[in-house]
Formats: structure tokens, C-alpha cells, sequence
């Protein structure tokens, strides 16, 4: 039996099984991850550098977070081909990364880098029954998926309260995971500080722009047509998060970018927060 066989059996106990499990390197990793069963409990994977002689990390936000699957010397990181970013299991590309396994391959609620270290994310990631932020706010969120669809309502918005709009990827069919690697590195965040800081009479509307990179690359693709463009936004790019303003008289559209880096969550409380004037004059 080997060692990672051992600790799946070990890990199916609840009251004797090991509750932490330290692997190196990929295929232990793999093994481990695509055996559990999760009906024995949530699995989270928390990947982090190699260590050096001495136990430090290379990564410095992995020192900071500590303890790991790990994955490797900095050069096999660094390569773009390893498995740790390749293999649909894992689909990595950022180390801190934590990530629930939710078995079937697909995961969520993936955290990395500076977000590892915030203990409001964590919580909500670790599903934490009684979080230090306390309860959210009762704000609303829905989807959106069509563009034609977001621009009827947009149109028909009041600016009785605050909209904020995210367009983001649409998701891989082999893991759950949006496709856009940094709409998956900012998600968790931005919607947890929208729940926890927008007024209780907020909206926000996610709206995927297309389920693949080449579905988003397609020149009919509604997000980028010429009368999107001219009465919703002009979208370079995703992730793009904005807070939509009218103006009532001529009910043209405005949608105010938040431009700072995502990481930068009091900016993005203060952004959330700051939503009361829904309208605008020419």
C-alpha cells in the first residue's frame, strides 16, 4: 500500500483519520485528490512552493501562509507546461493557491497570493458558521448571461439603487473554474466584500461573456457588438467590474470602472460602499 493510498484510508475516518495531509510533488498530489471521496468530508488543497533546506519557501506569500501540497523548485514552477498548471484537476497558475475540491474534478472558492492571508476570505471559504464580519448584508445578485438581455435591463433601470455590473469569464466544463484565470483569482473576493458592504437594496448582476476563450474572441460575440459598445460599455477585456449611473432625461448609461488591482479591498469596500448617487448629468 502506498503512502498516499495509507492516507486516504486514514483521511476516510472522521474522529481517527488525518484531518492534514502534507504531499510533494505532482503525482502524489493527484492521487490523493482525484481518489477522495467527498462524501467523507469537504477536502481543501492549499499549494504552495518547495522549501529549501532550512523549511523556508521561496514563494513569500507561501512562507506566510505555510503548509502545502508542494509544487516544486522555482525553474519547474516557472514552467508554463508543469502539471500543476496543465492537468484539468488542478489548473493552477498562482502559488499561494488555496481551492475546495468538490469532487467529479470540479473545484471553487479558490483563493491566491495576497487573498490566502484574509481572514474574512477564509472564513467564508472555510465555510465558518459564526464569521469574525458577521452577517452579510441582504443584497441581491443575479446573472445575466446574454447582452441583449443585460442592455433591455439597463434600460429599463431607475437608479432607485445602486447596480453594479461584473462581466467576467463563463466557466471550463472540466473543473467548474472560470476560464479567465484572473476573473477566477478575484471572484471569491469581490463577491464577498459586495455582501458584506453594499446597501441591503444593491444589485449586482454578474454577467458572463462567453462559456471559452474562443467563444470570447468571436467577432459576433454580443458583449463587443458596435450598440453594446455604444450604450453599455466598451469591454477590452475581463474581469471589469463597474457601477452603472443614469442619466434619467436623456437614460444613457454610464458605467464607472473600478480601476484599482482587485487586491486592494478596502478600495474595493470603499467602492462597494460609496454607491448611493445612481445618476449623472451631461
Amino acid at each position: 500500500m502506498s503512502n498516499v493510498t495509507q492516507r486516504l484510508a486514514a483521511a476516510r475516518n472522521h474522529w481517527w483519520g488525518e484531518r492534514i495531509v502534507h504531499l510533494q510533488g505532482f503525482e502524489a498530489a493527484y492521487e490523493f485528490v482525484s481518489q477522495y471521496d467527498v462524501q467523507n468530508g469537504p477536502l481543501y488543497v492549499l499549494f504552495m512552493s518547495d522549501a529549501d533546506e532550512s523549511g523556508h519557501y521561496w514563494c513569500p506569500d507561501c512562507e506566510k501562509a505555510k503548509q502545502p501540497i508542494r509544487v516544486g523548485e522555482p525553474a519547474y514552477w516557472k514552467d508554463d507546461n508543469n502539471e500543476f498548471r496543465q492537468n484539468q484537476l488542478f489548473y493552477i497558475d498562482y502559488i499561494p493557491t488555496l481551492m475546495r475540491y468538490d469532487g467529479g474534478g470540479n473545484s471553487s472558492a479558490m483563493l491566491v497570493e495576497q487573498y490566502t492571508l484574509d481572514a474574512n476570505l477564509l472564513d467564508y471559504v472555510f465555510r465558518v458558521p459564526n464569521p469574525m464580519a458577521g452577517k452579510p448584508h441582504n443584497n441581491q445578485i443575479m446573472t445575466i448571461d446574454d447582452a441583449k438581455a443585460l442592455r433591455s435591463y439597463l434600460d429599463a433601470y431607475d437608479a432607485s439603487y445602486p447596480l453594479f455590473v461584473f462581466f467576467l469569464s463563463g466557466v471550463h466544463s472540466f473543473n467548474g473554474r472560470l476560464w479567465c484565470p484572473y476573473c477566477d483569482k478575484a471572484d471569491v473576493a469581490i463577491m464577498h466584500y459586495y455582501n458584506y458592504t453594499a446597501p441591503d437594496n444593491a444589485v449586482f448582476i454578474r454577467a458572463p461573456v462567453a462559456a471559452s476563450y474562443k467563444d470570447w474572441k468571436r467577432p459576433d460575440n454580443g458583449f463587443k457588438s458596435q450598440d453594446f459598445r455604444d450604450n453599455v460599455v466598451s469591454l477590452r477585456g475581463v474581469p471589469f467590474l463597474g457601477r452603472a449611473k443614469k442619466n434619467i432625461k436623456t437614460g444613457k448609461i454610464q458605467m464607472e470602472e473600478f480601476a484599482p488591482e482587485f487586491f486592494e479591498t478596502q478600495l474595493l469596500k470603499d467602492f462597494f460602499i460609496a454607491a448611493s448617487a445612481s445618476t449623472f448629468d451631461d
